[in-house]
């Protein structure tokens, strides 16, 4: 088998597991677990989905010479990504609860970020200080009208 490969397995935790096999004489070390439980509440088809864009990413990055034509982006810019997404939509929540519950969460997911995308690091650096000022005004309390 090639060195370096991609190990996947379920661990004690209950985690889908990616790990690298470096050699034959050393532990495999984990790159990414992911919650069995998370993973099925995208359903079968999402699951599906999201294993498979992992697995091609990390194979991506162990052999780059194979994967040179395809356009992978790399776990971490996906995963940068789909912290963003998670921020945006939490922002979005909160603001149309006008409540500041989610304003830690969202400042975690933004601060976590490498951003290399200009329009995400304008919405960081330039929008967010204005908006997340307006929910922190706001309160914890959702004030929704019905």
């Amino acid at each position: 088998m090639n060195i370096p490969r991609l190990e996947v397995y379920l661990n004690e935790q209950i985690e889908l597991c990616f790990a690298k096999v470096e050699s034959n004489e050393v532990e495999p070390r984990l790159i990414l677990g992911v919650d069995l439980n998370e993973l099925k509440s995208f359903g079968l088809e999402g699951a599906e989905k999201r294993v498979g864009t992992t697995v091609l990413k990390i194979m991506n990055t162990l052999y780059k010479e194979a994967f040179k034509t395809w356009e992978v982006k790399t776990v971490v810019e996906e995963l940068n990504t789909e912290k963003y997404d998670v921020a945006m939509q939490l922002m979005h929540m909160s603001i149309s609860a006008k409540t500041s519950m989610h304003v830690p969460s969202i400042d975690a997911l933004f601060r976590e970020q490498k951003i290399n995308d200009e329009a995400m690091r304008k919405m960081v650096e330039e929008s967010w200080p204005t908006i997340r000022e307006r929910l922190v005004s706001y309160g914890p309390e959702q004030h929704r009208k019905n």
